[in-house]
């Protein structure tokens, strides 16, 4: 729960940021990038695998909120355009 707060409060690191960044591409040549570069900035491959899963729960997080959000909002009807005749005028010679 104080996680959850301080998190809330301060946000993401810069490398955080930036894998998250890396994770939302969605390739796995990305996911590997991102993964090692945390792995060089914890120090290990156990805690950069559990720094991803986090980050991953995160980005899921996230969009399932905007889903929700986007779900919640009534359809905006667009005003129907009402087509005018155009009269056409014969040139007398």
């Amino acid at each position: 729960m104080i996680r959850e707060i301080v998190r809330e409060i301060v946000g993401f690191t810069n490398y955080e940021k930036r894998m998250m960044e890396l994770l939302k591409v969605g390739s796995g040549a990305a996911g590997k990038k991102a993964l090692l570069l945390v792995k060089k900035r914890l120090g290990s491959m156990k805690r950069a695998k559990a720094k991803r899963n986090e980050l991953e729960n995160v980005i899921q997080t996230i969009r399932h909120a905007a889903e929700a959000e986007h779900k919640d909002e009534p359809k905006k009807e667009e005003p129907k355009k009402e087509h005018k005749k155009e009269e056409v005028k014969v040139a007398k010679a």
